[in-house]
């Protein structure tokens, strides 16, 4: 089906999953006033309106209403998220229309396929799962890397690459059980956002962060570094005393994947060749 989908929020929470839609194929007209709901030049182009609040007033759902009632748009599927599940919200929401109302934001890739599906759009790119399987990369990490620098670029906000890695290659990662791995993904991903991505690959732990500067960079490394000398699980394994980190930030670093991964590689080569 080709449509198009209204999404509104006034603020920037918004970006990665409208970066995400963009990435996948769809077009997106994002409106943050009356203003750009205006300005939206075919309306019967529009297959459903996201409304994503970015407070607890829920200033989004009136302009939804107003974009609704007021350009004939009775019939156009609505989907509501919001992490705002105080019952004033949801009762908006339900008189709104809404078809469904997603509360779990942790995962933007499902939130993003939840829209697809309710709108009818087809994803362009593929309904395809995209990023892992039992806590692996399906496929090349340079590719995941293209795709996540691209939703970057869309949504104009930072995203930051970050390798976590031994100075002595004792190759850990390779090899290793997999109930191991799962459970140092695990014991990664309780130590970061929600909104952020941990994978294995080789020799590596990789995270993917969107929105974080060097600063943050830097406070996550030294967080992990003190969580793996003290977890019990990997307390034991000598070798993790020695975890090191290096990262590259979009757009600061680079505006493409690979000289983002070459600044990271560089640096690694840095940080083992000064042990």
């Amino acid at each position: 089906m080709v449509g198009r989908i209204a999404y509104i929020c006034l603020d920037d929470s918004a970006n990665i999953i409208i970066g995400r839609l963009i990435e996948n194929g769809l077009e997106v007209d994002i409106i943050k006033s009356k203003l750009d709901i205006k300005g939206i030049k075919q309306f019967s182009d529009i297959k459903a309106i996201v409304v994503h609040p970015s407070k607890e007033e829920a200033v989004e759902l009136e302009l939804a209403n107003y974009m609704k009632i007021g350009f004939g748009l009775k019939e156009v599927k609505i989907i509501v998220i919001t992490n705002f599940t105080v019952r004033e919200v949801i009762m908006k929401a339900l008189e709104l229309g809404a078809n469904d109302i997603l509360t779990d934001l942790t995962d933007s890739e499902s939130v993003v396929k939840r829209i697809e599906d309710i709108s009818g759009i087809k994803n362009a790119n593929g309904n395809n799962k995209l990023y892992e399987e039992k806590d692996f990369i399906l496929f090349s990490f340079k590719e995941l890397v293209e795709r996540e620098v691209k939703a970057a670029s869309r949504g104009e906000y930072s995203l930051a690459i970050v390798y976590l890695y031994q100075l002595i290659d004792a190759g850990l990662y390779i090899d290793a059980p997999e109930d191991f791995l799962s459970s140092l993904k695990t014991i990664v991903k309780n130590s970061v956002r929600d909104t952020d991505y941990v994978f294995i690959q080789d020799k590596y732990i990789v995270l993917i962060l969107p929105f974080a500067n060097g600063e943050g960079c830097e406070n996550v490394i030294e967080r992990l570094k003190g969580t793996f000398k003290k977890h019990p699980v990997l307390k034991p394994v000598n070798s993790f005393a020695l975890l090191e980190g290096s990262y590259a930030i979009f757009p600061n670093d680079g505006r493409v994947a690979e000289k983002l991964m070459n600044k990271v590689e560089a640096d690694i080569k840095i940080h083992k060749n000064n042990d």
